[in-house]
């Protein structure tokens, strides 16, 4: 019975410790990958080119960090970029995930430029940036959920440094 029962110890120490190894990695590898999502599919919400610098994730502490976020100008509109964003990074509550409201400490906005341009038409290019979603297939109407109340979010501080808006 011993032996059993060290053999299953030393079982489920591998098995604790294969998964702390893996853990790590996957929060190692998570900001690189991360960001080759954003710089590979943002462009897919919006008509601008969209980059990213970097991301520091940190999942359990509930902190995200961006440096050099960069939004292309739509198509139609040239010049400098439509925002460039130098340093962002938003703190939260990570137990409030589970309840309302969800709680965001902290939010720090720093180097933020956007270039509003109007066209010759007097569009502007913040209205030409949205993707236009496609149409969605008519479902029967007892298909269709009640779409519930959006979450709600206490800000607890809001810093926001170093703003231009060029218009």
């Amino acid at each position: 019975m011993k032996k059993i029962l060290k053999t299953v110890g030393k079982v489920l120490g591998w098995i604790v410790l294969v998964v702390v190894v893996l853990l790590v990695v996957i929060l190692m590898i998570a900001p690189n990958m991360a960001v080759k999502v954003v710089n590979a599919k943002a462009g897919d919400f919006v008509n601008a080119e969209v980059s990213l610098k970097d991301i520091d994730l940190n999942l359990f502490r509930g902190y995200v960090e961006l440096e050099g976020l960069t939004v292309g100008q739509p198509e139609g509109f040239e010049g400098d970029p439509l925002l460039e964003l130098a340093h962002a990074h938003v703190k939260l509550d990570v137990g409030s995930l589970m309840k309302q409201p969800i709680v965001i400490s902290d939010v720090v906005v720093e180097g933020l430029s956007a270039n509003i341009i109007r066209d010759t038409n007097g569009v502007m290019n913040v209205e030409k940036l949205a993707k236009t979603p496609p149409e969605p297939k008519e479902e029967p109407e007892e298909a269709k959920a009640p779409a519930g109340e959006p979450p709600a979010v206490a800000l607890d501080n809001l810093l926001i440094e170093n703003l231009k808006v060029r218009y």
